[in-house]
C-alpha cells in the first residue's frame, strides 16, 4: 500500500462514518420511550389476528415503546368478552360480534380492521342424510352464537328458502363444532376457516361444503371502550404504528409468512398456502366497513336475536383518528 492510499482509505472511512451518523439522525423514526402501563390484547389466535400477533413476536410493539400481553382466545366473542369483563384494552373480531354487543354494550368504541376474508363455509355429514343445503331442515347444527357465524348463518338459511328456526341450533365453540362434526354429534355446521379445512380433512368422501358469505367479506376490527380511548387516545398512534410495520413485513416477506402462521397457529402446510390467498390484511377504517354493520344492525333485529328499542349509531361508535394519524387517510366518513 502507497503512503498516498494509506489516508484516502481513512478518509472514505471517516465519510462512510459520519454519512451514517446523518443518516441515523435524520431519520424519521424517534425513539419511543417504554410506557410504564402494560397494554393487553385480547386476540384471536387464527390468521385474521395475524398482524396483533406479529407485531407481538417480532417485537414490534416493544419497538414503540409499549408493554404488550396478547392472550388467545379460539373467537372473537371471546375476546370481546375479556374486553367487558375488564381483563383486556383492546379485543379483536369481525365487526358482527360488536354490532350484537353494542346494543346492550354503547360504551364500545370501534378503532379500525386489520384484515377482511371470504372464509365462512356451511358443511355437513352427507351421512345425515344432507345432500343439499335445503336438506339441513330439522338437522343439528353447530354455530358459534354472536360471532359472525350466525350472522352468515341466517342469511345462508334464507336464501335456501329456510329461517333459523327450521334447524336445531347448538351453540359451540369453534374447536367443538369440528370435534363434534367429526364424532357425528352434530349434523352440519357454519364456521370459517380453518376450522372448515379441519372438518373437510376429517371427513373426506363424507363432507360436502358450500361458501356462506354471498360475497360479502368479514371485518376483522378492533375495540375498545370510551373510558379507555378517553385515557389512551394518545397511546394510540404507538398501537398502530407497531401493526403498520407487522403489515409491511407480511409484504416483504411472503414466504416466512406462511412458515410463521404454520408453527403459530398450528395449521396444515397445505392450508397455509389457501390462507394466505384468502385473507388481506391491512390496517384501515373503511365505509364499506360502516355499511356491512348497518345492514346486520337491520337483520339482527328484524329477527329478534337483539332487541329493537334504543339501536346504536354506530358513527357515534367510531374513532379512527389514530388509524387515520398513521396511514394518512381513511375512507369511513366521521
Amino acid at each position: 500500500m502507497t503512503a498516498a492510499s494509506k489516508p484516502s482509505r481513512w478518509i472514505c472511512l471517516i465519510l462512510t462514518v459520519l454519512t451514517t451518523l446523518a443518516l441515523v439522525g435524520c431519520s424519521d423514526e424517534p425513539e419511543y420511550l417504554m410506557l410504564e402501563e402494560k397494554l393487553v390484547i385480547a386476540a384471536d389466535t387464527g390468521e385474521p389476528a395475524a398482524l396483533v400477533w406479529l407485531a407481538q413476536d417480532k417485537g414490534f410493539f416493544a419497538d414503540f415503546g409499549l408493554d404488550v400481553e396478547v392472550t388467545p382466545h379460539s373467537a372473537g366473542k371471546l375476546a370481546v368478552d375479556a374486553l367487558l369483563d375488564n381483563r383486556a384494552q383492546i379485543a379483536t373480531s369481525s365487526e358482527f360480534v360488536v354490532v350484537k354487543r353494542s346494543f346492550d354494550n354503547p360504551q364500545l368504541r370501534i378503532l379500525g380492521h386489520i384484515a377482511s376474508a371470504e372464509n365462512t363455509h356451511f358443511t355437513a355429514r352427507k351421512s345425515a342424510g344432507i345432500t343439499g343445503p335445503t336438506d339441513v331442515k330439522g338437522k343439528r347444527l353447530g354455530v358459534t352464537v354472536g360471532s359472525t357465524g350466525e350472522y352468515f348463518l341466517g342469511r345462508f338459511l334464507e336464501a335456501q328458502g329456510l329461517s333459523i328456526e327450521d334447524v336445531e341450533i347448538v351453540n359451540l365453540a369453534p374447536p367443538k363444532i369440528v370435534e363434534q362434526m367429526l364424532a357425528a354429534e352434530i349434523d352440519a355446521s357454519i364456521t370459517w376457516h380453518p376450522n372448515v379445512y379441519r372438518i373437510e380433512q376429517g371427513l373426506g368422501d363424507d363432507a360436502l361444503s358450500f361458501p356462506a358469505q354471498q360475497d360479502q367479506p368479514f371485518y376483522f376490527v378492533l375495540t375498545t371502550t370510551a373510558d379507555y380511548l378517553k385515557s389512551h387516545e394518545q397511546h394510540l398512534d404507538r398501537y398502530f404504528r407497531a401493526l403498520l410495520k407487522a403489515q409491511e413485513w407480511i409484504v416483504q416477506n411472503p414466504a416466512e409468512l406462511k412458515a410463521y402462521i404454520t408453527q403459530k397457529m398450528d395449521l396444515d402446510p397445505a392450508y397455509a398456502d389457501l390462507s394466505v390467498e384468502m385473507f388481506h390484511w391491512r390496517v384501515d377504517f373503511s365505509q364499506a366497513l360502516l355499511v356491512a354493520m348497518d345492514a346486520e344492525k337491520r337483520w339482527a333485529m328484524e329477527i329478534g336475536v337483539v332487541a329493537s328499542e334504543n339501536p346504536p349509531d354506530f358513527t357515534d361508535q367510531i374513532a379512527p383518528d389514530a388509524v387515520e394519524k398513521v396511514v394518512g387517510r381513511v375512507s369511513v366518513i366521521h
